[in-house]
Order: C-alpha cells, then sequence, then structure tokens
C-alpha cells in the first residue's frame, strides 16, 4: 500500500536556515555597499570642496592683483609729475610771475594726463586745497575746494613728498562716487600745491570687481574696510539695492563673513553673508590700503552641481545592486514555486491511491460498500437524468 510522503523536517529545517542565511548575506551586503556609496560620496565631496576653495581662491587673486595694478598705476603716475622738474618750474613761474604761457602749458599737460590716464578730472591745487588750475578752462573748477575728507591725504602728500591715494568718498564735489590721488609738486624745494588726480569709481575700480571668470548666480566680490563700528562697501552686496559708498554694515559680533574678515581672518573660510545664507568666503587684504576684497559664493550653489553629479554617478550601482537582488529573490521565489508543485502533485497522487484504496475491501479484493453506494448514486442520476431529457 501506498503512504503518504511527509516532509524530513531535518531538510524543511536545513531550508529555513539556508533562506535565513541567504538573507542574512544580503542584508549584509546592502549594509556594506551602503556603506562604501557613503565614503566614496564623502571623499568626492571633499576633493570638490578643496577644488572650489582652489577657485575661489585663484579668482579672489586675480581680482586682487587688478586692483593693485590699479593703483600702483594711479600712484606711478602721480609719481611720475612729482618727479617732473619742468612741471613745477612751469607753475612756479606761473604762480610767481604770472605767466600766462607757462599756465597754458601746464593746463595742456593737465588735459592730456586728463585723455591719456583717463582720470575723470585733473587740477592743481595749492597746499590748502584750493583748485588754481583745472585742465578745462570753463568747467568752473577753479576757486572750489577740495572736499574735507580729501584733504588729509593732500596733506600728507606734501609732508611726505610722495603720491598719496584717498579713501574712495561720495561728496557734492562730484555727481559721482569718486577717488582722489595728490602728486605733490615742489619749486626749489618748496611745497607750492599739487595735482589732484580725480578717477570716477564706477568705470575705473569697479569693472575690475564685477566680472566672475566662471559661470555662477552668487558669486561676487567686493570691497569693504572698517569705519567705526561698521563696515563700508565700495559695492553693496548682492540682491542690495544701494548705490556705491552708500551701504554699511553693523559689526556686532554676528557670524557674517564682513564681520570675520574685518576682525582678521584671511584665507577662505565659511560664514554667512548679509542675508544668512551660507557662503564659502575668501578675503584678502589690498596692499597700502584698509581695504580688504572679500570675494563669496553660495555653498548651496557649490555643493549642487557635484551632488547632482554623484548622486547620477552611485545610482548605477544602487540600481545594479537592486537588479541583482531581484534576481535572486526571484530566483529563490522560482524555485521555491517548483518544490511547491512537486510536492503538490505528489500529493494528489497520493490522495488518489487513498481514495481507491477505501473503495475495495482488503481481504476480498472486490468493491465494497462505499463503491457499491457511489456507483448506485451515479447511475440513479444518469436514469433521473435520461428520463429528463426524454420528457424534453
Amino acid at each position: 500500500m501506498p503512504s503518504v510522503p511527509r516532509p524530513a523536517s531535518d531538510s524543511a529545517l536545513k531550508r529555513r536556515k539556508g533562506a535565513f542565511a541567504a538573507a542574512a548575506l544580503l542584508v549584509l551586503l546592502v549594509i556594506c555597499l551602503t556603506a562604501w556609496l557613503h565614503r566614496v560620496y564623502v571623499e568626492r565631496e571633499n576633493r570638490h570642496r578643496h577644488q572650489a576653495e582652489r577657485e575661489l581662491q585663484s579668482i579672489n587673486q586675480l581680482q586682487l592683483q587688478a586692483v593693485v595694478g590699479w593703483q600702483q598705476q594711479s600712484l606711478r603716475d602721480a609719481e611720475m609729475l612729482v618727479e617732473d622738474t619742468l612741471l613745477s618750474a612751469a607753475l612756479g613761474r606761473w604762480l610767481g610771475d604770472g605767466e600766462i604761457s607757462a599756465r597754458e602749458g601746464v593746463r595742456r599737460r593737465l588735459r592730456a594726463l586728463n585723455e591719456l590716464g583717463h582720470y575723470t578730472a585733473v587740477h592743481f591745487v595749492d597746499s590748502e586745497g584750493t583748485v588754481l588750475l583745472s585742465n578745462r578752462a570753463d568747467d568752473g573748477r577753479e576757486g572750489t575746494r577740495v572736499p574735507l575728507a580729501d584733504l588729509g591725504a593732500l596733506r600728507s602728500a606734501l609732508s611726505s613728498a610722495k603720491a598719496v591715494m584717498a579713501e574712495p568718498v561720495s561728496d557734492r564735489a562730484f555727481a559721482f562716487p569718486f577717488i582722489s590721488v595728490f602728486a605733490p609738486l615742489y619749486d626749489d624745494e618748496v611745497a607750492i600745491g599739487a595735482v589732484w588726480l580725480v578717477q570716477d569709481l564706477r568705470s575705473a575700480l569697479l569693472p575690475l570687481l564685477e566680472p566672475w571668470p566662471t559661470p555662477s548666480q552668487t558669486a561676487r566680490s567686493g570691497i569693504v574696510w572698517r569705519d567705526g563700528e561698521q563696515a563700508r562697501y565700495l559695492n553693496a552686496p548682492r540682491e542690495v539695492k544701494a548705490a556705491v559708498l552708500q551701504y554699511r554694515y553693523p559689526l556686532d559680533g554676528n557670524p557674517a563673513a564682513v564681520v570675520q574678515a574685518l576682525g582678521g581672518v584671511r584665507g577662505v573660510f565659511y560664514a554667512s553673508d548679509e542675508q544668512g545664507r551660507s557662503v564659502m568666503a575668501m578675503a584678502s587684504p589690498v596692499f597700502g590700503t584698509r581695504w580688504l576684497l572679500l570675494s563669496s559664493v553660495e555653498v548651496v550653489e557649490v555643493f549642487a552641481d557635484v551632488r547632482r553629479r554623484e548622486i547620477l554617478a552611485l545610482a548605477l550601482p544602487v540600481s545594479l545592486l537592486l537588479l541583482a537582488s531581484a534576481g535572486v529573490f526571484g530566483l529563490v521565489l522560482r524555485r521555491a514555486w517548483q518544490r511547491e508543485r512537486v510536492l503538490t502533485q505528489a500529493l494528489q497522487r497520493s490522495l488518489g491511491g487513498l481514495e481507491a484504496q477505501l473503495r475495495v475491501d482488503p481481504l476480498t479484493g472486490v468493491a465494497n460498500r462505499r463503491a457499491l453506494d457511489e456507483a448506485a448514486s451515479f447511475q440513479l442520476a444518469l436514469a433521473v437524468r435520461g428520463e429528463t431529457r426524454s420528457r424534453c
């Protein structure tokens, strides 16, 4: 008599242990891969951070060189006037003897300097700051005075016998923000005055700061310096509507980049801007001035592109892992389905044998009462069915 196969408990236990081990191995693999991907991402982000810092530092230094070059060129122009004995002699003759030809010669020299040196205005002033001679006779400047903010620079130039650059000024003397350079002149070692070179900051200095060599929406550079308990800006911060020299920021100890820079921080550092947004900043002193060249770019912009690229790059191994996991899981399911089908077929065959044994007498080998009853019920059903059809 065939018997019903019983699942071996040891085999089932082994299969469960194997499935558990496979699942644990898969989880461990996922954890290890996740840790590796995180480490790779951090390393590549740090590498990009260093690259961005070097780029910011390079741009800041390039702009610093441009500003220092402009400053030194302006001072060289003024020093050439200091050493120009012919100019000093002509001014001495005009001031001493009232020689008209000497005055006109000086005016032509001032006009040439105004045109060739890209200066907005060139004047000759006495030691008190009164304009005695202008590059243009009809500009109405003769007789006016140097702004009070520039008198200190004028006196310093006369006392040191060297060209001196003043601080940026916004004054009624001109309709634009300007910066002055004074070239002291001497006749027989006696100070007779100074040439006052005036430059419009909007065309002379700002073009050196505003262009950014790489594509960026948030990068900017500006010149700042301490003015009492405030930071004064040559050019206003990004998204701040303020004219040149009209923006100030309080130095009240907040973590803004300008506060840290004026507090002594140099090089590349991380802080916030005037609107509280996180920025990467670089501060460099401008030689010979109180100015700091402060360059910054928002951290979000710095890392937005790299994070997008890294996510796309790391998505490939993650996708491969998911596909491999799906394949392994599908293979396990297929094998489980095949085992289930084999067991089901074996069970059906066993049940069929049991049903056959239930209808046969084990002693005589002939059909028993159950088989007789089922055959009678079946024949009766057939007879009823046949009679119903004949009636129809």
